[in-house]
């Protein structure tokens, strides 16, 4: 009896297995379950990807470099005196020889009228000296004396010239006045501040950069700067000057840029973002940055081959801001994954979108 029910309920139990797999096999029509679904092994990542491209690359080298006008003084007085005349407000454009402002000139004035007489004086009698001499009627010595007597008399109106040229100030360049640091009718004395004026048509911008790179720079390179003040726009330029040599401190090398500023956007002092491209272009395989995974033992990217992630080791040859250029490791073509790669490893199935 005992024999009789384990063998019926054997045959109840293959029975149930052979209805199920009737049943399963007609549903999906005999094939296996999709990968990404349960029991169908690994499941898709989505990633975003980018191609490799060749480019025509240019070695960048970025600083942070301090801006300085190309001729830039602090007008000082070469004389004491009451400032009696002011023709400049402060903040003004001018141009090199405009008069600036007058340090009272009516002591000298009378002066020079004095010297101005008493040199008209020696000078005719020189004349008539000379005449007498002619006739030898003087000697040698008495016209000495008379041509002595006029070039000192000439040489003293000069200085009070002078004198009187320092009591009225020119722009000595073309540029943009400061702030005026003294009033009508105030007393000035020798050294004392002015006025700031600086040429802001082109500045220069010094930047540092190191030492090892310093036979990659050269006069004329094309040179790219940002200021906070205006982050969407470039101020292009070139380099002027490479100093003649390697800060034994800091391993590195001063480079001069000009940078052409006619609407006066950029003022000196000001600390910009520059980016120099140094040297010759030449063809390089380039992918984002943001593709590369930086390593101790070394750099790799995930590359998608048929619709699988594959780990390739690469050798960066040179950075900008947003890319890499490889010296090995792509070729034009491939597709890099740009995002997601924490989530796969080597030979994950993956769903590219580009």
């Amino acid at each position: 009896m005992n024999r009789k029910r384990i063998l019926w309920t054997v045959g109840l139990v293959l029975a149930a297995g052979v209805g199920a797999g009737y049943y399963f096999h007609h549903k999906t029509g005999g094939a296996p379950a999709p990968a990404g679904e349960a029991g169908g092994g690994m499941p898709l990542t989505e990633v975003k990807t980018a191609v490799a491209k060749m480019q025509s690359w240019q070695t960048q080298i970025q600083a942070t470099g301090t801006l300085n006008a190309e001729q830039g003084i602090m007008l000082k007085a070469e004389t004491s005196g009451r400032v009696t005349k002011i023709f400049f407000e402060s903040g003004q454009k001018v141009k090199a020889g405009d008069p600036l402002l007058e340090i009272n000139p009516e002591i000298l004035k009378a002066q020079l009228n004095a010297a101005e007489a008493k040199a008209a004086l020696t000078k005719g009698n020189y004349e008539r000296a000379l005449k007498l001499y002619e006739r030898k009627v003087v000697s040698q010595q008495e016209l000495d004396t008379a041509l002595s007597n006029k070039h000192a008399d000439e040489a003293a109106v000069a200085q009070i010239r002078a004198q009187l040229a320092q009591n009225l100030i020119h722009a000595p360049i073309s540029g943009k006045l400061g702030l005026r640091l003294f009033n009508l009718g105030d007393y000035i004395k020798v050294g004392q501040d002015l006025v700031n004026l600086q040429s802001t048509d082109v500045l220069r911008v010094d930047f540092s950069v190191p030492g090892n790179k310093l036979y990659e720079v050269h006069p004329d390179d094309k040179v790219v700067v940002h200021s906070d003040a205006y982050p969407d726009k470039e101020f292009m330029g070139k380099v002027t000057a490479v100093d003649s040599a390697i800060d034994p401190a800091t391993r590195s090398v001063s480079v001069r840029a000009e940078i052409p500023n006619p609407e006066s956007k950029l003022f000196p002092g000001n600390f910009v973002q520059v980016n120099l491209y140094a040297g010759k272009s030449r063809p390089l395989v380039t992918i984002p940055q943001i593709a590369v995974i930086y390593e101790a033992t070394g750099n790799y990217v995930y590359v998608v081959e048929k619709d699988h992630a594959v780990k390739k080791n690469i050798e960066i040859a040179e950075q900008s801001s947003d890319q890499a250029a490889l010296k090995s490791g792509l070729s034009e073509g491939d597709v890099v994954v740009t995002e997601g790669q924490l989530k796969i490893g080597d030979g994950a199935p993956v769903h590219a979108i580009h």
